[in-house]
């Protein structure tokens, strides 16, 4: 853990306008700085959209890590000055091709309406559970991700290799993707918004605007249309599935994964492109292959980047979905020429080779685990059994809630009802991509992720840990994936029952046109405004609420307005400590000032551990204030109830709270409720 960092100048922003103005800058800086080169490069309507925003989150990635190797920190300005390149490059391209008077691909104006069209309704249904933009998840992990926000927003520092050493002291190297943070960070400094609003922001930016996009693009190039009409189709029934985008930030909140599921359907997108083209027939030579698919490779290579900084773990569930499209194309060209003996003995090599490749990667990931995890100490049947990752119904129930798109929801665990409609127009979609032998792949790709969750959600056994690892055994996560297939089969169902009702429609008459479309209105009301929607509002309801009292929560009404007040209460550079259990930790992400501990547990220096366990003995024993210079710690934030009532692991932090009780070590400055800010009097002079 660092000393004191420069603290965030405070924008005077009316309250009222953060939220719309925090909005308009996530959407910005994830569309403006490379929206034009994507456009001249021909992307347009989703594609443009979700091509930009991928861009834009490798480019916000790259930066933070240079931010990190060089005195260039991630701010608007300097951010903003490197964004004129690729905006440039979009400009110098679009002159060129008009110049040459190239052919222009269509507008796709549908689908911008469908996007938004799908961003109002994924506003609705979070925002009706958030309650309010300045509220937090009051989750685990959103501690972490809320505190890293305000760190990178503070100190400009935001690489992936050194975030997480807000929270680990001495370790090296600590890979953590960064990205969400970063973006968070941009948006309160672009808009001058609090970490809570900007973060509540940027997840309406993803959500309504990356994802829908994302996946309409996607949905097109599976169904083998041009449509613009099928692509806006896509984009607001992606909205509609309580799996995803929800779901993640029901459970967790995970807003990292959350941010590379997101833009998954992109490089399931480019692996549509890039596979078949891999096996495709037809002589050629190395080079001109790699010129004929430079553009995709280009996007692949953009693609990784952005989906291994946002959540590198989103790449083992690209792997899950494409590996039946690999498998497929695998085997479609191993059979085209069998009747060629140079074409078997290259199937045989290519064979031999990837089944060398799988034993070597199966091998050293084997031996890895066994190492990593101490097997040999702790049996597979001793890891993996906490939070999510234990199964607390059958296998047999969790085999059916996907199928029923009614996965369970945090922190009850349960089961979100189920979502009839969109469960049959699924099902009927995938029976007509079986029929494609080109479309296949999705089914089996269905099959895996419905496996898995019920394997995560129904069974502790060995083999659903080990089938399941790569996930931490986590069924939130394996469910959000749902959508990633349901989505594009659920657009085909509905394409080819418009195909035949039309067909209905002309024999018929308009009579029956009217009470056709009368019928299919009313079904889209009823999903919109039907019980599991609102039922994932109430979820996410649960993990936002700022009550009266904390019953179980991290912070209550009247800490959160003493923590928010910190500005005005406590100096620049000061360092705020208290037991992060009792919610003082957010004094960084909710009042600006840097928390001696910004998450609920990590790996803490010495002086740290001074602090955390004899703070209470500041008058007798002179370590403690030696600690406390070390780490500018002058004030101290207290609260007698702790997240969850309470957890084995507060108690690192004893010293802390006895030292509330202690005369003569800490003097009130302000108090709120339960909340009490204190000044360390103990260690003056």
């Amino acid at each position: 853990m660092r000393g004191a960092v420069p603290e965030r100048q405070e924008a005077n922003l009316d309250p009222s306008l953060q939220a719309p103005i925090a909005l308009l800058a996530a959407i910005a800086w994830l569309i403006v700085p490379f929206g034009p080169l994507a456009y001249a490069v021909g992307a347009r309507g989703a594609r443009l959209l979700a091509a930009s925003a991928t861009c834009s989150l490798a480019y916000i990635g790259i930066m933070g890590i240079v931010s990190g190797l060089v005195p260039l920190p991630l701010r608007p300005w300097s951010s903003g000055l490197v964004a004129l390149a690729p905006l440039a490059a979009g400009v110098v391209l679009l002159v060129r091709r008009r110049s040459r008077a190239a052919a222009r691909p269509p507008a796709r104006v549908a689908e911008y309406l469908g996007v938004a069209v799908a961003a109002v309704v994924v506003g609705v249904v979070a925002l009706r559970g958030i309650g309010d933009w300045t509220h937090i998840s009051q989750t685990y992990d959103a501690v972490f991700h809320l505190n890293a926000a305000a760190y990178i927003a503070q100190t400009g520092e935001a690489s992936s290799f050194r975030l997480y050493s807000i929270s680990i002291d001495g370790g090296g190297v600590q890979f953590y993707p960064a990205v969400w943070h970063s973006l968070v960070a941009l948006v309160a400094e672009t808009s001058g918004a609090s970490i809570p609003v900007a973060t509540n922001a940027a997840w309406l930016a993803v959500a309504g605007v990356v994802w829908p996009a994302a996946i309409a693009g996607l949905t097109r190039r599976i169904a083998g249309s041009g449509s613009a009409l099928l692509g806006a189709t896509a984009a607001i029934v992606s909205a509609l599935f309580t799996a995803f985008p929800y779901l993640l930030l029901d459970w967790g909140t995970l807003y990292p994964m959350g941010l590379a599921y997101a833009i998954l359907p992109v490089g399931v997108d480019i692996a549509l492109v890039l596979v078949p083209a891999l096996f495709a027939p037809g002589p050629g030579s190395a080079a001109r292959w790699l010129r004929a698919h430079a553009l995709a490779l280009v996007a692949a290579a953009v693609w990784l980047t952005a989906a291994a900084l946002s959540h590198p773990r989103s790449l083992f569930s690209l792997m899950l979905v494409v590996g039946p499209l690999l498998l497929a194309s695998l085997g479609a060209w191993a059979v085209r020429d069998r009747g060629d003996r140079r074409h078997v003995v290259r199937v045989r090599r290519v064979l031999g080779a990837i089944a060398t490749t799988c034993v070597v990667v199966a091998g050293a990931g084997a031996w890895y685990v066994f190492r990593t995890y101490d097997l040999a100490a702790r049996p597979i049947s001793d890891h993996l059994n906490g939070g999510p990752a234990t199964a607390h119904q059958g296998l047999l129930v969790s085999l059916l809630q996907p199928l029923e798109l009614a996965p369970v929801a945090s922190p009850t665990e349960t089961p979100l009802p189920p979502q009839w409609v969109l469960a049959a127009l699924t099902l009927l979609g995938l029976v007509l991509l079986a029929r494609r032998r080109s479309t296949r792949w999705i089914v089996a790709a269905y099959v895996l992720v419905v496996l898995l969750y019920a394997l995560a959600a129904g069974s502790n056994s060995d083999l659903a840990k080990l089938a399941t690892g790569l996930w931490y055994k986590d069924k939130y996560r394996l469910a959000s994936l749902l959508p990633l297939v349901a989505v594009p089969a659920t657009v085909v169902a509905l394409h080819w029952l418009l195909v035949r009702a039309r067909a209905v429609l002309r024999a018929r008459g308009a009579v029956l046109a009217l009470a056709g479309a009368a019928t299919v209105a009313s079904v889209l009301a009823a999903v919109l405004v039907g019980s599991p929607l609102r039922s994932m509002s109430a979820a996410i309801s649960d993990v936002f609420r700022l009550g009266v009292h904390k019953d179980g929560a991290l912070v209550d009404r009247d800490e959160y307005a003493l923590l928010a007040e910190l500005p005005r209460l406590v100096p620049h550079g000061a360092v705020v400590a208290g037991n992060p259990w009792n919610g003082s930790t957010l004094s960084w992400a909710l009042g600006s000032r840097q928390s001696l501990f910004p998450h609920l547990t990590g790996v803490w220096s010495p002086p740290q551990l001074v602090i955390a366990s004899r703070l209470d003995q500041a008058l007798a024993d002179p370590s403690v204030c030696r600690a406390a210079a070390q780490l500018h710690v002058e004030y101290v934030v207290d609260d007698p109830e702790l997240l969850w009532g309470g957890a084995p692991e507060a108690q690192l932090y004893s010293g802390i709270s006895r030292a509330a009780s202690t005369p003569g070590v800490l003097t009130p400055l302000a108090r709120r409720g339960h909340t009490t800010l204190f000044e360390l009097t103990a260690c003056r002079g």
